[in-house]
């Protein structure tokens, strides 16, 4: 995810991008992408076209990437492809592999947010983007691709959004957002009503009980396990039986992780 924001101590606008590398195989085939290469191209685009905008790149390194599935040579292509003056205004940062987003405060997260112009996501598929529901909440714009795969687009307007159905015109609309942020508009309580964990859950409470109704049941109205979810619901919370260490996400990859999971159940 990417957000143009503006310095609080300088008047030029700029883009934060907080992402994994992107997986990809091959020159042409990218099976589950987030697309930082194109990311980086498009930006190019636009310092090309005079725009000083600033550009913050928050990527961490992890213990499963390869060569085979990722974006491995980031600081090369940064280097290659931006002059000493645009990576003045372009910064890299690279998370740790021993801290991956764990070392990126939620706090810290929030200023980036709140001092945006716009935020962008340049993958193709994803399940459901937790950024775009943070950037919308925070009442800035959204650009990203069209046909993207997932949930990412239901809550997206033409009030709240710029979407790009070609890649080759993403920094148009990149700079079309940034220039215009000022005259978007948000439905703060339905985003709210669609996004916030603490709105789901009671509306999670309400199906249970119709569910357990619908079974000559009762539900107690108690629901577990629902503190972080904005880590739980994507896999990314560690504190789990089978995950060895915080260093990996909570994927279930093998027969021994979920034999683990079924006897934490105690069915």
């Amino acid at each position: 995810m990417a957000h143009i924001f503006k310095h609080p101590t300088d008047s030029a606008k700029g883009i934060v991008v907080i992402s994994h590398q992107e997986a990809y195989r091959g020159k042409d085939h990218y099976p589950n992408v987030k697309k930082l290469d194109i990311f980086f191209r498009e930006i190019k685009k636009i310092y090309g076209k005079g725009y000083k905008y600033k550009v913050l790149l928050v990527s961490p390194k992890r213990h499963e990437d390869t060569p085979e599935d990722h974006f491995m040579d980031i600081e090369d292509a940064y280097y290659r492809m931006f002059s000493k003056e645009e990576r003045q205004l372009f910064t890299l940062m690279r998370l740790a592999q021993n801290l991956e987003f764990k070392g990126l405060s939620k706090t810290q997260l929030s200023y980036f947010y709140q001092s945006s112009k716009c935020a962008t996501l340049f993958s193709d598929c994803e399940g459901s983007p937790g950024v775009v529901a943070e950037a919308l909440l925070t009442e800035i714009p959204v650009v990203m691709y069209a046909g993207q795969l997932g949930s990412g687009k239901d809550f997206l307007t033409d009030g709240n959004s710029v979407v790009w159905e070609d890649y080759n015109n993403a920094n148009e609309c990149l700079i079309r957002a940034v220039e215009n942020h000022d005259k978007f508009s948000f439905d703060t309580e339905s985003l709210a009503n669609g996004y916030r964990e603490d709105r789901g859950l009671e509306q999670l409470k309400i199906y249970f009980d119709k569910l357990y109704s619908l079974h000559g049941q009762e539900f107690d109205g108690e629901l577990i396990n629902t503190d972080d979810l904005v880590s739980r619901l994507p896999s990314h919370y560690t504190e789990l039986p089978w995950v060895d260490s915080r260093l990996y996400n909570g994927h279930m990859t093998t027969e021994e992780h979920y034999n683990k999971f079924y006897s934490e159940l105690k069915l």
